[in-house]
């Protein structure tokens, strides 16, 4: 059995990261702005703000790992993430069916991303990530 090497598997997690940043992009334009009859159900009043909070959670923590962040990279990650989220409300406010832009929402979808942002952080301050880049040591076959 062949071995993977750091750089082969450091390069195999990017991708992966560099795949879920760029589909969780496509998954919160299409059903933020997706027709709301296209939509479930969400739910008691006010759930739909914590599917804001989960999905840009999600995307942030997808986008800090695709550009592997350091401090500034977070702050672009949050920063780019408040504009995609304004812009994303802002677009719903002008679509011709039933959308509703709120400022909830958009709080809602900052909070997740400053939640991603730290907790990056505070794994990235802790030397956690760097785990992901150690070397794999496989079991020889016998």
């Amino acid at each position: 059995m062949k071995h993977l090497t750091q750089t082969h598997r450091w390069r195999f997690l990017r991708v992966l990261a560099w795949s879920g940043a760029l589909g969780s992009t496509a998954l919160l334009l299409l059903g933020c702005l997706a027709p709301g009859s296209a939509l479930p159900s969400m739910g008691p009043q006010g759930f739909d703000k914590w599917l804001h909070f989960i999905a840009f959670f999600v995307w942030a923590g997808a986008w800090l790992l695709a550009v592997d962040a350091d401090l500034r990279g977070a702050l672009l990650v949050l920063f780019g993430g408040a504009v995609f989220g304004g812009a994303l409300e802002f677009v719903q406010a002008a679509l011709p069916y039933k959308r509703s832009a709120e400022l909830w929402d958009w709080l809602a979808d900052v909070m997740g991303i400053l939640v991603a942002c730290a907790l990056w952080w505070v794994l990235r301050r802790g030397g956690l990530l760097e785990l992901l880049r150690a070397p794999v040591e496989a079991e020889e076959e016998r």
